[in-house]
This record gives structure tokens, sequence and C-alpha cells, in this order.
């Protein structure tokens, strides 16, 4: 009888082993369709935080199964739509420290994003550890811009307009 529900309870276990894969990559596709078709950059920004969440499981995995090219592309991905957003914010032509929308879930992806790359790179070795690093050089530049646009006046900065 003992065996019978152990067996069982493996049996449950390797389907839940299966299936979480497979709801990842569900996830990673519903919100990869949703981003391409959102048109509004400020609803894109929202959905790209859930959207890299789910990126970088599939970076983390391909890293970690020796994959490391297929991980590299995924991750120039993440860059390229963090960038295309970014860009997009900025063609509203509104004041991000004002109307932080947009900016500031892009700057908490980007920043997660970051989060999640040095736990990836701390597994990577030789060339691919380097292109890894590139990325997140880039993404590094990006987060220090949008922090910079969020928050313009940054204690000991100089005054932007200084009055005569």
């Amino acid at each position: 009888m003992q065996a019978k529900s152990i067996r069982g309870f493996g049996c449950t276990l390797a389907m839940a082993a299966l299936l979480v894969p497979m709801q990842a990559q569900d996830h990673l596709s519903q919100y990869k369709s949703q981003f391409d078709s959102e048109k509004d950059p400020v609803r894109k920004a929202k959905i790209l935080v859930k959207l890299s969440e789910s990126q970088f499981q599939q970076i983390r995995t391909e890293a970690d199964s020796g994959k490391a090219e297929d991980g590299l592309k995924d991750l120039e991905q993440v860059r390229d739509e963090c960038i295309s957003t970014h860009d997009a914010l900025k063609a509203k032509a509104v004041d991000p420290e004002r109307k932080s929308a947009g900016y500031k879930e892009l700057e908490i992806s980007v920043r997660e994003s970051l989060h999640r790359l040095r736990e990836i790179l701390a597994g990577l070795g030789g060339e691919d550890e380097q292109h890894y690093a590139k990325v997140r050089t880039q993404l590094e530049q990006l987060n220090n811009e949008l922090i910079k646009e969020l928050f313009p006046r940054q204690p000991g900065a100089a005054p932007q307009n200084p009055k005569p």
C-alpha cells in the first residue's frame, strides 16, 4: 500500500517537473505576443516587467544546459526590447519626473534583469562570460539613463538651469 502511494507521488512529481517548463513557455509566448502587439509605450513597459522575467527563466535554462549562445541571443532580445521601449517612451515627449508611468516600470524591469544577469554570469566562464558582460554593460547604461530621467535633481549635481 505504501509503495503504491510513493509511486503515485513520484509520478505526480515527474508530471509537475514536466509541466512547469511548459507553463513558463506558455507565459513567455503570451507576454511576447502582448508586447509585440501593444502600441502604447507605457503599457508596453508594464508588460515588459513580466516578459523579461519569463525570458530570463529561459536564458538561465539555456545557460545551465550548455546552450550559452542561445541564451545570449535571448539576452540580446531582452536588451533590444528595453531599448526600443525606452525610445518609444522618449518619443512621447513626457517629463518622466512628473509623469513616471512607463519609465518606472522600465527601470524596474532593467534593474531586475541586471540582478538576474549577475546570477547567470556567476555560472559562466571564458568567452561566454565576456559576451554576456557586454550586454550587461549596455543594460547598466540604460538603467543609469532611466534613473537620471526619473530623478534629474540628484544630490550634489549642478543645477540644470542656473539663474544669473
